[in-house]
């Protein structure tokens, strides 16, 4: 059994929608979340000094986040989409990171992890 010239581009054309729904709605609720994680964040720095932290950017495009009490200290390079992230108390480490938000959120969480490293559950 054929089917119809019609019925196949109903077909396709439903399926295309379909897949270009599931595509938008997809980044939307990412950005969401990365909006909401953003806000708890800020919230988390205003009643928590402790996880506040200065933010420079270099002319190659590198930008640092620099704790002053600690010494911590994380290099995001948003070309290589990676962040480098070291410190005296904890051992250095890496995460990729696809924007300079996503680079300031591994950041609280390595200064959440150096000052409370066996939270409670």
């Amino acid at each position: 059994m054929l089917l119809s010239p019609t019925v196949l581009l109903v077909l396709v054309v439903v399926g295309l929608v379909y897949v270009f729904y599931t595509f938008t709605s997809g980044r939307a609720k990412h950005g969401e979340e990365i909006v909401q994680a953003k806000l708890e964040m800020d919230e988390l720095r205003a009643s928590n000094p402790e996880y506040k932290f200065s933010v420079d950017e270099f002319r190659d495009g590198t930008i640092a986040f620099t704790h002053d009490v600690i010494g911590a200290i994380g290099i995001f390079d948003p070309d290589k989409k990676l962040l480098r992230l070291k410190s005296a108390d904890r051992e250095d480490c890496t995460e990729d990171c696809q924007s300079q938000e996503e680079a300031e959120t591994a950041v609280e969480d390595y200064l959440r992890r150096i000052y409370d490293p066996n939270p409670a559950e």
